[in-house]
């Protein structure tokens, strides 16, 4: 297992090839390599910084993802950008493993 240390973040890939960036205790973003999927946890905190690691861990492993909370209803809505039709797609997102 690779682990690697930042500032309150942890990000370990497991024997399953799974990718898991751990920010304090939560781990707000589980990758599997093995399907490439993306699962994303804010664990209820629900801040800016939290969104933050969701972000960098998808910009570091190329994941065309970006994650950020609507003001209006306050919910987590995940992007989905297709390169090839250059758009993005927000859909809901629910924040459990």
């Amino acid at each position: 297992m690779n682990t690697q240390n930042m500032t309150a973040t942890t990000v370990k890939l497991t024997s399953k090839n799974v990718t898991k960036v751990t920010y304090h205790n939560t781990t707000v973003v589980k990758i599997n390599h093995n399907n490439d999927t993306a699962e994303f946890n804010d664990g209820g905190w629900g801040t800016q910084t939290t969104a933050k690691r969701m972000n960098q861990a998808c910009s570091f492993y190329k994941l065309p993802f970006n994650a950020f909370r609507r003001k209006i209803n306050g919910e987590w809505t995940v992007s989905i950008h297709d390169e090839d039709k250059k758009t993005d797609t927000e859909v809901p997102c629910t924040l459990t493993f």
